[in-house]
């Protein structure tokens, strides 16, 4: 017959023990993490058209996250990722083609909301917070002054000098 000890001893809890069958946040991080990565540039046409969800960019070949976003009753991943594609186009210092995303479809609303909090808390995305990801862009945002840090870092290029340079500098053709 076994002794009767000290039941703290006997209660401690292992790693054996534990059941833990929704631990989001585990099973997000290896969802994701285990997702192929697709470049932002080649790759948004293979994306089921009305998902929602979470999603990550990547810049280059980068370990981390630059930025996690996600989309909900208003739109799908696709839809949201074609928006930043759209946002690099015509910056300095980066290209589309630069970037990288995986992605995941989650059905539930509140789930989205709960997923991309704790992807922003975990992976602490140096473009979070920087206008990269905001509909309204830099200092046209409530509260706002000036260009945002995302458009300080890559400027946009100004199509109407880019246009009158090109212009300028390419050879007439005679009349």
């Amino acid at each position: 017959m076994p002794k009767r000890g000290n039941k703290a001893q006997a209660l401690k809890r292992t790693d054996n023990h534990l059941f833990a069958p929704f631990d989001i946040p585990q099973n997000l991080l290896k969802a994701l993490e285990s997702t192929r990565r697709y470049r932002l540039a080649r790759h948004l046409e293979e994306l089921e058209p009305d998902g929602k969800g979470v999603y990550a960019l990547y810049l280059r070949h980068g370990r981390q996250p630059v930025y996690v976003g996600k989309t909900d009753k208003a739109g799908s991943v696709r839809n949201r990722l074609t928006e930043h594609a759209e946002k690099l186009r015509g910056r300095r210092r980066i290209r589309v083609d630069d970037v990288a995303f995986r992605y995941l479809v989650i059905e539930e609303d509140w789930l989205v909301r709960a997923c991309e909090e704790y992807l922003i808390s975990h992976y602490k995305p140096s473009w979070q917070g920087s206008g990269f990801g905001s509909h309204v862009p830099g200092s046209g945002r409530p509260g706002k002054r000036g260009p945002s840090r995302f458009d300080r870092e890559f400027p946009p290029i100004k199509l109407k000098r880019a246009k009158a340079r090109k212009k300028a500098t390419s050879p007439q053709r005679p009349s």
